[in-house]
This record gives structure tokens, C-alpha cells and sequence, in this order.
């Protein structure tokens, strides 16, 4: 039960700042994307993991959202301590980072 429980957490826990915000937060029909958030007209899409440790890792979470084919903002958001950029048009970001751009 530990993953699903780190889950659940790092979930409810983007869930809540995104509706703290003013934006909706929609958990996707997919399995490998975790949310849209949509607030006045925009949208962004969000992977939340709470570490990216290895190659594997970063491929999972960049790879989901590199098969969305439109132009809004992708986010790979984790609790990493070093920032790794963008790639391909999606950008990590670090979760305070996350937390304080959306006040």
C-alpha cells in the first residue's frame, strides 16, 4: 500500500493547490496522465511524481505528455532539488516552485 498511498497524496495534495488557486482540476480517463487544469480559458496539463531518480522515471513521466499533440502548457511537477528544464516544450518544475506560482 505504500505507492498507492504516495499516490493518493502527492494527487490530493496538487488536486488541492489547483483548486486553491481558481483553477478546475480534472484527474484525465488515462491511467499515465494525472491532470487537466483549465482556468479561464487555459489549460495545462500536469504530471505529478515525487521523485524523478533515474531514466526510466523522467521517460514515464515526459513520455505521457509528449503524446498530447496540442499546444497548451505540459508541467512535470516533483520534489526534486534540482530543476531538470524543458524538454520538448514541457518544463519540470519543483513542487514549491509549482505551489508558489499558483497563489
Amino acid at each position: 500500500t505504500g505507492k498507492a498511498e504516495e499516490r493518493c497524496d502527492k494527487s490530493e495534495l496538487a488536486r488541492s493547490r489547483l483548486s486553491d488557486s481558481g483553477s478546475r482540476a480534472l484527474p484525465l480517463g488515462y491511467e499515465t496522465i494525472h491532470f487537466i487544469a483549465e482556468k479561464s480559458g487555459e489549460r495545462k496539463y500536469i504530471q505529478v511524481a515525487y521523485l524523478l531518480p533515474g531514466n526510466a522515471v523522467i521517460e514515464r513521466e515526459f513520455g505521457n505528455l509528449e503524446l498530447i499533440s496540442d499546444n497548451y502548457e505540459k508541467l512535470v511537477v516533483s520534489m526534486d532539488d534540482v530543476n531538470l528544464g524543458n524538454r520538448d516544450r514541457i518544463r519540470h518544475i519543483n513542487a514549491w516552485n509549482f505551489c508558489s506560482k499558483l497563489k
